[in-house]
């Protein structure tokens, strides 16, 4: 079971959230009391969420030189959506296969014994789940405390399951399809010893749906040493910043749009 995580803020330390100049990726394939080969993230969104990964040799000679992994066997396509279903037995599918999976056994009537979700993420803002209670043709939102014991309904029916577990499952199916690729390019590399993996967070995210977030990846088999967490908007400012290098050869720092008083906007164009 998971450690109680309803404390208050201040008990919590920062130090898991990769701050704005630690964020290289460098950073990670650096660290000098357990080194590693590989570095993976997960980009756990709201509406789709997605894998990659980059070596240590691959990161020396090109920072942008990522493996993106295919979690659906739609060609073409970096992400998935962000849904998952169990049944009584336990988890069922992710992604794409979970929405064709799920459509399928609700049009044989077995509807009744599905848990089903989608775009829940971002009802962890602020510490709190946005309950959503569906009644005839209005929809309630109440707000319940974040805590171990948190429940998400159901789209399948009136059930429940406990958020952690629902997020757990979601990181570690994530996980399995990123470990499996990165074997296959690199076999016999041992996932306690040489993959380090970044979780990408929002922003604007309480200190406690962050570390709520931590304890689901433990869950979901991540040890907390070889796990960091990353601001969306900081990931994308430095994924600009080594695109401006690349596109334009620079190599005088001094014309760096980065460099430390630089002021910019990054827009997230992502899921609702």
């Amino acid at each position: 079971m998971l450690d109680d995580i309803s404390r208050t803020q201040n008990e919590y330390e920062s130090k898991d959230v990769v701050p704005s100049e630690a964020a290289e990726m460098s950073g990670s394939f650096q660290d000098s009391k357990k080194p590693v080969r590989m570095v993976a993230a997960i980009d756990f969104g709201t509406s789709s969420s997605g894998a990659a990964f980059s070596t240590r040799e691959s990161f020396a000679r090109d920072p942008l030189k990522i493996e993106f992994i295919q979690l659906d066997k739609q060609k073409g396509y970096q992400k998935t959506q962000t849904s998952v279903l169990f049944d009584e037995e336990g988890f069922l599918a992710f992604g794409e296969q979970a929405e064709h999976k799920f459509k399928l056994l609700s049009s044989k009537k077995k509807k009744k014994n599905l848990y089903f979700f989608k775009t829940f993420k971002m009802q962890l803002h602020g510490g709190k789940v946005s309950r959503i209670v569906f009644q005839s043709v209005f929809i309630l939102c109440e707000s319940v405390k974040l805590s171990k014991s948190t429940k998400l309904r159901s789209l399948a029916g009136d059930k429940e399951m406990s958020c952690a577990i629902v997020i757990a499952a979601c990181i570690e199916h994530i996980k399995e399809k990123a470990i499996e690729r990165m074997k296959e390019m690199i076999p016999g590399i041992e996932e306690e010893i040489d993959i380090h993996w970044v979780l990408t967070v929002p922003a604007i995210w309480s200190e406690q749906a962050r570390q709520f977030m931590i304890k689901a990846a433990e869950k979901a088999g991540i040890e907390r040493g070889n796990l960091s967490l990353a601001l969306e908007p900081e990931c994308a400012a430095l994924h600009c910043k080594h695109e401006l290098w690349k596109t334009e050869g620079q190599t005088d720092s001094s014309s760096d749009p980065f460099q430390e008083g630089s002021q910019f906007m990054v827009v997230d164009l992502g899921g609702m």
